[in-house]
């Protein structure tokens, strides 16, 4: 289903792939332009394809295929929204085109609409269940849902895994998202039900984020007393001076894009507490850059 078809018509009434003599030269004529259209997609002409596509549709656009083959181009040109009208039509045309979903399908993981996807993908493992490239675009949306939770590709897949059943699509991503969820509430819970004023940072890429660039973002939503940075763990601590602002700080920072990448914030597992251990300064080189120091606090005396 990764290719353009131009003579699938199964399903849908047709009993041939040969056209028949008396085919009405305007049909005949879209779908001559179809083949052609076919042929570009093949060799990756995609803008021509789509062309061509076009001109057939103007011509018969009563024929499914042509959507779902303009459709496909639109795909891999990065045209979704395009790719998912088009999807959309060759559905209302044919509900039983296994293929039309399937074009949905990518479309909506394109857009990044995945729960969508999903619905998409199971869809045609429903009118064809031997259909291999819904099994792995399934698992690739479902593995994405997880992903975007914060957790990592290998647990995301293995999560799937041992949840889904022998028919490889019917159980739903969105009850082991709130398994794996549940152990992670506390420390994700912006409410700040522990009253911290530390934040762990992850997906910080160090080619892209430095302290000062954190520092920028997070001081939006209090005083920052300190950013460190550790590039080999791609991560990142923030502390502010009230738990008030920490719990802002999450709440409107999860999942915020930094650096091409989304950010995780939660409280830390092991925070240190005001007053009882190392804190840590920023200061300002000549260069304009944060310095970390460290120094120790001592403890306060009741």
């Amino acid at each position: 289903m990764s290719s353009v078809d131009v003579k699938d018509r199964r399903g849908q009434g047709g009993n041939s792939d040969d056209e028949p003599d008396d085919l009405d030269p305007v049909v005949l004529r879209s779908r001559q332009l179809a083949i052609k259209g076919n042929e570009m997609a093949q060799q990756g002409h995609y803008t021509a394809a789509i062309e061509l596509f076009t001109e057939a549709v103007k011509l018969d656009p009563r024929d499914f295929r042509f959507f779902g083959n303009r459709s496909y181009c639109f795909d891999r040109t990065q045209q979704y929204e395009r790719a998912l009208k088009d999807a959309e039509n060759a559905i209302r045309l044919a509900d039983k085109w296994a293929k039309g979903y399937f074009r949905k399908g990518r479309a909506l993981a394109g857009l990044r609409m995945f729960s969508e996807a999903e619905e998409a993908f199971s869809q045609v493992l429903k009118l064809d269940k031997n259909c291999e490239d819904a099994v792995q675009e399934l698992l690739r949306v479902r593995t994405s849902q997880i992903k975007e939770m914060g957790f990592s590709k290998a647990q995301s897949e293995a999560a799937i895994k041992q949840y889904d059943d022998e028919s490889g699509f019917s159980s739903p991503v969105t009850q082991r998202i709130h398994q794996l969820n549940k152990g992670k509430d506390e420390k994700m819970d912006f409410k700040n039900p522990e009253g911290l004023t530390a934040l762990w940072v992850g997906n910080v890429l160090p080619d892209k984020v430095d302290d000062k660039k954190l520092f920028k973002i997070f001081s939006r939503y209090g005083s920052v007393t300190s950013v460190r940075c550790l590039p080999e763990k791609f991560c990142a601590f923030i502390n502010y001076s009230t738990k008030e602002a920490a719990g802002k700080a999450m709440h409107h920072l999860q999942a915020y894009e930094c650096g091409g990448q989304k950010l995780l914030i939660k409280f830390p597992d092991n925070p240190i507490l005001n007053g009882t251990g190392n804190t840590t300064i920023r200061k300002s080189n000549p260069h304009g850059t944060i310095i970390l120091q460290k120094t120790k606090t001592p403890p306060t005396n009741n």
